[in-house]
């Protein structure tokens, strides 16, 4: 399960945060990677909404991550998440 988050998101729980703790449910939140500590959340997105390319390239990267951590990728199908030059 993806928990969403957009421009003006704070963390926060909700309905789909409590099933997913109640069901045991893995849930992503995808919070972290669109609001970092160094950058500006307007700089992640087009709109209130949307993601920019590089919103989507930092959530491909901390999903990426997310599903090797949890062993939702196959060993042999794993490789280093993107990095931005």
């Amino acid at each position: 399960m993806i928990h969403p988050s957009y421009r003006d998101s704070t963390p926060h729980e909700c309905l789909l945060t409590r099933f997913c703790r109640e069901q045991s449910v893995l849930m992503f939140d995808a919070h972290g990677g669109l609001h970092p500590p160094n950058a500006k959340p307007s700089s992640l997105y087009v709109d209130s909404w949307h993601p920019s390319a590089e919103g989507h390239r930092r959530l491909a990267d901390d999903l990426a991550s997310f599903m090797i951590e949890h062993e939702l990728v196959p060993e042999g199908k794993r490789s280093e998440p993107a990095t931005a030059n």
